[in-house]
């Protein structure tokens, strides 16, 4: 290992060698013999030898013979090599304190998505945007994508802190503002006690003085259920103000949304021209279920099959997943047999995500996500409206499939300037089993 002269001269500095005993040491240490050394000089070779014999005292390094240049070496080399992993352990702290990835799932197995990632990173990197939203129906991929997002991103930003809201017991705004604060920096210096919580403009402050990004995950928490979809719940209205200021205030972070319901405040904020930013996601490409598919030891030739069973699943992944772990688990790996009995399978995991989002649909929307599951080719607004014979306003359904649509449960299908609304196969067959 070769020893800068810069180390060097800082250790000798500390134990405080002289410069002409340095001068000696670094010759030395180089290879060049006393005698040719104090030739080149033109000193005495016993004045070299006593200044070597400081620096040894300054080492403490006893006793007599050429194992004490020997023993100078190993202290020198130890030495620097501390500092280096000193160095080392420092860097890996800031890159720790920086990135708080709090509730974020770990990501197995990543496959597709290109095209929304590079979106997404171009928002949040380039354009800088301050608030951006990635929705999407429950497993459709949102928190995967999200974190191979954060691994791409993150050492743009002095901040990042990655909360699932669901998991922490759908915090009010006061106590999420609390832990944010918490995590940057400067956050001794702000009251943060029960009689004084923080408020939006103290994160906001933060946001101005540090590139921080924010991940909120299940943000659909905050709204209420049982009700039309982005309603907040009694007591997290203050939630939309967070929302707000931070998509309207000038500062250089941002927060990234990640929800089953589409904030309100993010479509009316949203656009093109603006800093506002959201993304629906939708199922994966047939490319992109091939190849999970080959990951998992299964390779389709047949492309007319294979579009068949991205198709009848909507390129959905938990779907997709379930579908290989059954043939795993009952016909012995044999996908062939499985798909050859031709069955709409949705697992148990599936069904449990379709369940919590029905559970939330308002009664009216429930009507019509059950109207929807029950036709094959779907139906229009007037046929929706016709099939609810007590419903006389229009304009009733209409902000029932604005509430479905921003649930990301609405699918729609435009011919001859006539839309009409459906449901993904899966989900059709579950509402079709709820009776």
């Amino acid at each position: 290992m070769v020893v800068p002269p810069e180390f060097l001269k800082s250790l000798t500095k500390r134990l405080g060698v002289s410069e002409g005993e340095l001068q000696v040491l670094l010759d030395t240490l180089e290879g060049e013999d006393l005698s040719a050394i104090a030739q080149r000089l033109g000193v005495q070779r016993n004045a070299l030898q006593k200044r070597l014999g400081e620096v040894y005292k300054k080492f403490q390094i006893e006793g007599a013979g050429p194992g004490k240049f020997a023993k100078l070496q190993k202290i020198i080399l130890e030495e620097y090599q501390k500092q280096i992993n000193d160095l080392q352990k420092e860097a890996e702290k800031q890159t720790t304190d920086h990135l708080d990835w709090g509730d974020a799932p770990v990501v197995g197995t990543f496959c597709g998505r290109t095209m929304q990632l590079t979106t997404l990173e171009n928002d949040l990197i380039k354009e800088r945007c301050p608030l951006v939203g990635l929705l999407g129906m429950a497993g459709i991929g949102k928190s995967a994508i999200a974190v191979r997002l954060i691994e791409s991103v993150a050492d743009n930003y002095d901040y990042v802190i990655w909360r699932n809201l669901s998991l922490r017991g759908v915090p009010h705004l006061d106590n999420l503002l609390r832990d944010l604060m918490a995590c940057f920096r400067h956050s001794q210096e702000i009251e943060t006690n029960d009689n004084h919580p923080p408020l939006i403009a103290d994160l906001i402050e933060e946001f101005r003085a540090s590139r921080c990004l924010v991940i909120l995950d299940n943000f659909e928490s905050v709204f209420q259920a049982n009700n039309l979809a982005s309603y907040y719940q009694g007591g997290y209205e203050n939630y939309g103000d967070l929302l707000k200021q931070v998509a309207q205030t000038r500062h250089q972070s941002s927060i990234l949304l990640l929800s089953r319901e589409t904030p309100l405040e993010l479509i009316t904020l949203a656009g093109d021209q603006l800093p506002t930013r959201f993304m629906t996601l939708n199922g994966l490409t047939v490319e992109t279920v091939k190849e999970i598919l080959a990951k998992k030891g299964i390779n389709i030739a047949d492309k007319n099959l294979l579009s068949r069973l991205t198709q009848d699943y909507s390129g959905h992944p938990i779907a997709i997943n379930e579908l290989v772990t059954t043939a795993q688990t009952l016909f012995d790996g044999n996908f062939d047999e499985l798909l050859d009995s031709n069955p709409l399978f949705i697992g148990e995991i599936l069904s449990r995500y379709f369940s919590e989002q029905f559970q939330r649909l308002s009664p009216l929307e429930k009507q019509v996500m059950t109207h929807l599951a029950a036709s094959n080719s779907g139906l229009t607004l007037k046929e929706i409206q016709h099939n609810l014979s007590d419903i006389n306003d229009l304009s009733y359904v209409m902000t029932a499939l604005s509430s479905l649509n921003r649930r990301c449960l609405l699918q729609k299908q435009t011919n001859q300037k006539i839309t009409r609304f459906t449901l993904i196969p899966t989900l059709k067959k579950y509402v079709s089993s709820q009776g």
